[in-house]
């Protein structure tokens, strides 16, 4: 098949590309390559230089620097590679980004959805990539509480609720044009090639600085390694199953925030502090998602704890620190 993605070059963009690559699949990546405002340009520039080293090796095409805000120039990228499948990864993947200035973050959320949905194609499905944050708060009583994605969503702040609606603009789209769809909602993706800001390799560099670790909140997170999300990912992308349904793509064992900073300690070998601090309300109170529905129609078996996931982590991280 072709299979367009958008926000190819991202951290789980060019993981995706590459995984779908080796299946036999034709792929052609669309990327602004943007920094958020917020990226340091230096650290933007030498992650974009190694993923598309990676993907060079592979044998990937290089992307193709457009903006999926630019309606008339993104027609014009899917009217002349006629995919068969566009996958949609292009966000502003950070929360606190998406309050401080939520004009801009929807521009790419819900502008540029519309412009890739809109654009002149034949495509056969769309896979929107959503958030489990659409969840809102987990039950206080039990973070272990599993979600399964037919629970009534309640999004906290413009991130997940933004993230929401596109699931309803992909749905709706698909019913009037009859095309498949399929929403995939991750939870904490982590590993080599992310971006140094996000929580586990912020805790991984504090320990290795020897710097106190800020924990905001008892809350637990999903944590996921890339490679577990990948495999279950491809498959949301090419398997019949995964038509016109929603699914968690998650390691389904949520994990304390303060178990993750002490595991950033232990792995590094760190005299770091810990100290905590009151949850955030931008976030929600956060738990595990069900994956049975994944497991069962998609074959999808995560095996990545966190204790292996964060060496791996690690083991890429600790000579750019």
């Amino acid at each position: 098949m072709n299979i367009l993605i958008a926000g190819g070059a991202g951290f789980i963009g060019h993981n995706l590309s590459l995984a779908l690559e080796l299946l036999g699949h034709s792929i052609y990546i669309v990327d602004s390559l943007t920094d958020y405002g917020a990226i340091p340009k230096l650290e933007i520039l030498t992650l974009a230089t190694e993923r598309m080293r990676v993907m060079s090796e592979n044998k990937l095409r290089a992307p193709h620097n457009e903006d999926i805000k630019n309606t008339n120039e993104i027609a014009k990228v899917i009217k002349r590679y006629d995919p068969d499948v566009i996958v949609n990864l292009a966000a502003f993947s950070r929360v606190t980004l998406v309050h401080n200035d939520p004009v801009m973050a929807s521009d790419s959320l819900i502008k540029g959805l519309f412009n890739l949905l809109y654009s002149p194609s034949n495509i056969k499905r769309f896979v929107q990539v959503s958030s489990s944050m659409v969840y809102g708060n987990w039950p206080t009583s039990n973070y272990e509480h599993y979600i399964s994605e037919d629970v009534q969503c309640n999004p906290i702040g413009y991130y997940g609720i933004l993230k929401y609606a596109g699931e309803g603009i992909v749905k709706q789209y698909c019913q009037d044009h009859d095309v498949e769809y399929t929403i995939v909602r991750p939870s904490a993706v982590y590993g080599p090639r992310d971006l140094r800001d996000r929580v586990v390799p912020k805790f991984l560099s504090k320990a290795a600085k020897n710097e106190t670790i800020t924990v905001n909140g008892e809350s637990s997170v999903d944590f996921t390694y890339i490679d577990d999300f990948i495999k279950g990912m491809a498959q949301c992308v090419v398997n019949d199953n995964a038509a016109n349904e929603t699914f968690n793509i998650t390691r389904e064992k949520s994990r304390t925030l303060m178990e993750a900073a002490e595991i950033a300690i232990e792995i590094t070998g760190s005299q770091s502090q810990i100290q905590m601090a009151e949850q955030s309300t931008l976030f929600g109170k956060r738990g595990t998602c069900s994956n049975t529905k994944a497991r069962n129609l998609l074959g999808y078996d995560p095996t990545i704890d966190i204790e292996d996931g964060f060496i791996n982590t690690w083991d890429w991280l600790k000579n750019k620190i």
